[in-house]
Formats: structure tokens, sequence, C-alpha cells
């Protein structure tokens, strides 16, 4: 295993991609590419119902028509909520401390933890909106 800066691991069921549970170590940033080998992370999300919501959120014209649509869509905490994973991701993304983050975004480490497990195992979504960020300015 890595070396972890956190002094506590917790044991994690993950669904393998043959449907077996396996038991991973994880401290939330730690996972070894060998754990990550075979298991899957999340469920299938491609789905038509999926593809109308991304195709509602392609459509939205500006920053006005997006608070418009997700406070439709949403509850002020799932947008919060989501907000916050962003905010969180970026701050992981400049090596600021968890504590740094829990303080300034009020996330839970477990929130921090699952953020920063998607950066480093992800799809990388949130290194392309980043990266397309950066050159928008």
């Amino acid at each position: 295993m890595k070396n972890c800066l956190l002094s506590h691991f917790r044991v994690v069921k993950y669904e393998s991609v043959k449907g077996q549970t396996d038991n991973v170590y994880d401290c939330g940033s730690c996972l070894t590419d060998k754990m990550m080998r075979g298991i899957e992370m999340s469920k299938d999300i491609h789905t038509e119902a999926v593809d109308h919501l991304f195709d509602a959120v392609l459509c939205l014209k500006n920053r006005e028509e997006c608070y418009t649509f997700f406070e439709d869509i949403c509850t002020i905490n799932e947008l919060l909520a989501l907000s916050q994973r962003f905010e969180v991701a970026h701050m992981l993304r400049e090596q600021k401390t968890y504590l740094d983050i829990a303080e300034k975004t009020g996330a839970s480490t477990a929130t921090i933890s699952r953020v920063n497990r998607s950066l480093n195992y992800g799809n990388d979504g949130y290194e392309m909106v980043f990266q397309r960020l950066e050159n928008k300015e």
C-alpha cells in the first residue's frame, strides 16, 4: 500500500466486475492500482433518461439559464452538494489539506475522500472540466 498521510483506514466493500464482493483497505486517497483492477466503482449510468438529462443541460445557453433549470430540477441541498464537491475537487487539485478543505467548504472527510478517489481513479471528468475552464481564462 502507498504511504498515507492519514493514520486510519477502513475496510470498504466494493463489488467486482464479476459480481463478487472484495474488501479493500481505503483511507480515501491511497487505493493502489493493483487494488483497483477489476473493481467496479459505479453503476451503469448510461441510460436513455440520463441521456435526456444531459441533452437538456447541453442546451442551456448561459449561467442564468443554468440557475433557472437547476433550481427546478434539484433541491437546494442537492445543488449545494454538487457545488461543494466541485469546490472540494478544485481545492484537492491545489494540494490543500483535508482540514483546510473541510474548514472552507464544510464538507465531511468522507465527501473529501470520495472526491479525491474520483480525481485519482475516476474517469478524468473533473480534470477535463478544470482544463477547459483554465483554457477559457
